[in-house]
């Protein structure tokens, strides 16, 4: 049984959720006006509810946004910040260029020992989702192969961004994404979902064959505009590379949704705009001819 103060009204020291309800009543002071009777006025549309409904009201807010916040705390990003955290701005496996916050604010929290240097410390992978993207002044590079622990994902933006994310492999996340302007130079991706869009530009280096190891697959974005490029190998026509990529969804077809070009040393593969998207660009051009004629 709920203890009741004067009046009838809820006590205004009877906690939930480990909070006292004055408390609460304080905080929600803004949008609910309380009368002299012990009932609660909404601001947004004057319904007048008594004390204890407006408790439930209030013990529901605390659930919800109990909710929010685990829910919050478990997809939470830890950003790569380079220097700014006292990291040497270049070593992905260094603790202390990274931010398990999410935001680049100055205020920084290092992640655990062992979270993300796993060479020595944590063999079973790399356990946090990670993105390297705008507002450092330094990006990592030639780190060694990146290994997940399978329940992670990996990320890289590019606005902003300085230089080229370089690595000698990824294997093992749950996803990895490319957007904006974002580059990278790699020599495999391994059992790892990627998508690719916006402007976003891979490089593979050191053959071809083992570019997508294992289950990788990789989905173009229909309107991307960057470039897959491979050094020293010219073999993408294989099943074991164009195989495995789709565009928007479909797969990829050479000549019919992708260009692949080719010489003795090298190749690049982009996506061939929908016929929409050349439409729109015809259409463009007609507009400024008639102004130009104008």
């Amino acid at each position: 049984m709920h203890t009741q103060g004067p009046r009838g009204k809820a006590n205004p020291d009877r906690p939930i959720f480990g909070v006292r309800l004055s408390i609460y009543e304080s905080i929600f002071s803004t949008f609910f006006t309380i009368s002299t009777n012990g009932e609660h006025t909404m601001a947004c549309n004057n319904t007048t509810q008594n004390t204890n409904r407006f408790s439930k009201f209030l013990a529901c807010c605390g659930v919800l946004t109990a909710a929010s916040l685990l829910t919050s705390q478990a997809h939470a990003v830890t950003i790569w910040v380079g220097d700014a955290n006292g990291g040497d701005g270049v070593s992905f496996f260094q603790e202390a260029n990274w931010d398990t916050d999410g935001i680049f604010d100055g205020a920084f929290t290092t992640p655990a020992a062992g979270t993300i240097n796993t060479i020595f410390n944590n063999p079973s992978g790399i356990s946090l989702d990670l993105e390297v993207g705008a507002g450092a002044s330094s990006f990592p590079t030639n780190s060694a192969a990146m290994n997940f622990n399978g329940t992670n994902s990996f990320a890289i933006t590019g606005n902003g961004q300085v230089g080229t994310f370089e690595t000698n492999g990824l294997s093992s996340a749950t996803s990895f994404t490319m957007t904006d302007n974002a580059t990278l130079n790699v020599q495999f991706i391994g059992n790892t979902p990627t998508s690719v869009s916006d402007n976003a530009s891979i490089t593979f280096r050191g053959g071809g064959t083992g570019t997508f190891a294992g289950s990788t697959t990789m989905d173009l974005a229909s309107d991307w505009t960057g470039s897959l490029n491979w050094i020293n190998f010219n073999g993408v026509s294989g099943s074991n590379i164009i195989g495995k990529i789709t565009v928007g969804g479909q797969a990829a077809v050479e000549g019919v949704n992708v260009l692949v070009v080719s010489d003795s040393t090298s190749s690049t593969l982009t996506v061939i705009p929908e016929p929409s998207s050349l439409a729109l660009l015809g259409l463009g051009g007609l507009l400024i001819a008639r102004r130009r004629r104008a």
